[in-house]
């Protein structure tokens, strides 16, 4: 009676009105499909009245596109999701400063290519790091973690010393070239 149908997948024997589920892998994403109940016993076969269909999804993939455009206090977080699953994922950006257990998170909303966020109020001259988590679904997927250091100010006035650190005006340094360096 199944025969004709593409695939059949045995689910066991089942009490009258038991739930029951199939785990059916090597279906393609974005790909729709069909099904119907079969079942049979001594009393003969029978047909569920309905057919069903889906869309198989699976997981997102997201890559970390590293960090640009970092000023003191504020950098941008850059990211891409290069295979949505089947179904544009949400999109978060995660980033800690190195060595420290706060993590803090940017939503960027639902996502099918590059994006990205800024992150504010970052300490100046501070190693952090960064991964993109992206969420359909078919579950979570995060990308690699990327590091950025946020940018410093160095102070620069007539009467520095270009032997201060130039990071505050207390320790200004007196040349402007000695702030170019430091920063290199």
């Amino acid at each position: 009676a199944t025969n004709a149908w593409l695939r059949v997948e045995y689910t066991g024997q089942h009490d009258k009105g038991a739930s029951f589920d199939k785990v059916v892998p090597g279906l393609l994403s974005g790909s729709n499909y069909v099904y119907r109940i079969f079942g049979e016993n001594s009393a003969g076969i029978a047909w569920s009245t309905n057919i069903a269909s889906f869309t198989a999804i699976y997981l997102p993939t997201v890559e970390n596109r590293g960090a640009r455009m970092v000023n003191p206090g504020t950098a941008e977080l850059r990211g891409e999701v290069t295979d949505i699953g089947a179904e544009a994922p949400y999109v978060w950006f995660h980033y800690w400063q190195v060595g420290d257990a706060t993590t803090n998170i940017i939503a960027a909303g639902i996502k099918d290519g590059s994006c990205s966020v800024e992150a504010n109020n970052l300490s100046l001259g501070v190693d952090y790091e960064f991964m993109v988590i992206a969420s359909n679904q078919a579950g979570r997927a995060q990308s690699a973690v990327a590091p950025f250091t946020s940018a410093t100010i160095y102070h620069v006035r007539p009467g520095g010393s270009d032997m201060n650190d130039g990071l505050s005006w207390a320790n200004a340094m007196e040349q402007i070239q000695s702030a170019i360096d430091a920063a290199k």
